[in-house]
């Protein structure tokens, strides 16, 4: 998988589409099959259960200190058996004066935090799979954990609830943290955007990818027979996708986004100002910094702190603001110079509560855009276009941006206004933009599913003034079909790599593909 797949499907999230999980990408008759097992209820029951409470192992740790090797051993392998719920126990042993007893009891904790990880993943799928499978009698134990505190365990029991007893259930979304991160901005931040996520929507599998990958498509001599070939490589596609986004999650944990804010300062460019992710939901700042440690060693123990706030520096041109375990900024820029102005202006304002100078509410101008979109929409964003961006072709006709949003039918309805100081201008290049847009269009009815083609076409151009209104509409089965091919793309111009064994995927998996 090389960790490209992963990172797409967390993208993917920050659409705001569905406000799922990361493990919800995952559909769980593939989890189970990655993982070799048998579904039954009873195994369900058992791994959807809370760890066995230990309530001392002082003759365990006693045994740590035999001389003999083996006696050793044998005492850590029991302990090991004990599982997660024996961590708390082994943290005195940790600084133990004992060398040989606090390097043992260190290794245990580490392979047990590893297990542990896998051990929250297997627990969340086995409770969405109980519910998915509407077993009432499970329904006591599903009570038991509506209530727990741990990570995403709670949720997934009510939403397997709602399923067993035909209840409509959705997951309660807290937004306040957007109103935060928009009085956070310091006065400069010349564009800013928000997504809210829809919870309740249709979720996104990766079955849905997979489904739609043999429609639409390129032609050409051979393009039948190479289909017919990816067609019978999908299923084991399947698992190995499944595989990788389950290995991610086992590294970094569930990772959940429940808001997106973007923002960028009024002079970025080349080689100038600073842009910011302000991203909101639940995730493992822990297993996070392990993840980005095992990618870069040269990040451990670099973890520094500005205005009272963790901050890694991924590389020179980007910081990671450690918020909290429910908030996690990203701020970039050209160098180090411009990226630390950046961080040291968000960190402030999230610790007082006012962005610097004034804040975003004292920035006449782009108050001015904000008072024209609603901001408590799904999707949200105004700007200034800086004097760098306006040097591009694309934007040179335009001074500033308006996108509202409005949900309807499971699609998102989307305008963008844009206006500058010359009315020719923009007409000029409102007109090669329908040039480009017909031309697209018609490339795409020769390739792509019905959905993403209906998408394309949903968009108007138009020239009013010194106006132009883009508008349009994003559908989830256009955004599927979209991805969908560019997955196939890969596998079409992939030669012969493409389809051929899928790596990572054993015999027994290859067995449950097949089956």
């Amino acid at each position: 998988m090389g960790g490209g797949v992963e990172f797409i499907f967390i993208v993917l999230m920050m659409l705001g589409q569905a406000g799922q999980d990361m493990l919800d990408f995952v559909s769980t008759d593939a989890y189970w099959a990655q993982k070799n097992v048998k579904v039954t209820v009873e195994q369900l029951r058992q791994d959807a259960g809370p760890d066995a409470k230990v309530e001392s192992i002082e003759k365990e740790l006693k045994v740590l200190e035999n001389p003999e090797f083996a006696v050793r051993d044998a005492a850590r392998k029991k302990i090991l058996a004990m599982g997660p719920g024996v961590i708390e126990n082994l943290k005195p042993a940790m600084e133990s004066k004992d060398e040989e007893v606090a390097l043992a009891a260190k290794g245990i904790v580490d392979e047990l935090t590893t297990h542990a990880q896998a051990r929250s993943i297997r627990r969340l799928m086995a409770i969405r799979t109980l519910g998915e499978k509407k077993d009432k009698d499970s329904l006591p134990l599903l009570r038991q954990m509506a209530t727990s505190k741990e990570p995403f365990v709670a949720d997934y029991a009510n939403r397997a609830m709602g399923l067993i007893e035909g209840k409509a259930w959705k997951r309660a979304v807290d937004d306040t943290g957007l109103a935060a991160d928009l009085a956070a901005l310091p006065k400069n931040t010349g564009m800013v955007g928000q997504v809210r996520t829809l919870v309740g929507t249709k979720t996104l599998r990766l079955d849905d990818l997979l489904a739609t990958m043999g429609e639409g498509g390129p032609g050409g001599e051979g393009m039948a027979e190479r289909k017919a070939e990816i067609a019978k490589t999908l299923p084991k596609m399947k698992l190995k996708m499944t595989k990788g986004v389950v290995d991610f999650a086992e590294k970094l944990g569930n990772v959940r986004l429940d808001s997106l804010t973007v923002a960028a300062s009024e002079d970025v460019g080349e080689n100038k100002g600073w842009a910011a992710f302000s991203l909101r939901g639940q995730m493992s700042i822990a297993n996070l910094l392990t993840v980005l440690e095992s990618m870069d060693e040269s990040m451990k123990g670099k973890v520094e702190e500005v205005e009272g706030m963790k901050v890694l520096r991924v590389e020179r041109s980007m910081v990671l603001l450690l918020v909290s375990e429910q908030h996690v900024i990203f701020v970039g820029g050209p160098d180090e110079e411009n990226v630390d102005a950046g961080v040291k202006a968000i960190a402030k304002g999230i610790k007082t509560g006012k962005g610097e100078d004034g804040g975003l509410a004292a920035n006449e101008k782009t108050q001015a855009l904000l008072k024209g979109v609603d901001t408590q929409a799904a999707i949200w964003a105004v700007g200034r276009l800086s004097d760098d961006m306006k040097k591009e072709d694309v934007f040179g006709a335009y001074d500033d941006f308006q996108l509202t949003t409005k949900v309807e039918k499971g699609t998102i309805q989307y305008t963008v206004k844009a206006t500058g100081p010359d009315a020719e201008k923009i007409k000029d290049a409102m007109t090669k933009m329908n040039e480009e847009m017909a031309r697209g269009v018609k490339q795409m009815e020769e390739m792509m599913p019905k959905a993403t083609v209906d998408m394309m076409k949903s968009v108007k151009i138009v020239a009013e003034g010194k106006t132009a209104t883009l508008s349009g509409f994003v559908s989830m089965e256009g955004l599927v079909g979209t991805m969908s091919q560019m997955i196939g793309m890969f596998m079409y111009i992939g030669g012969d790599e493409m389809p051929g064994a899928v790596e990572g995927v054993g015999p027994d998996m290859e067995r449950a593909a097949e089956n």
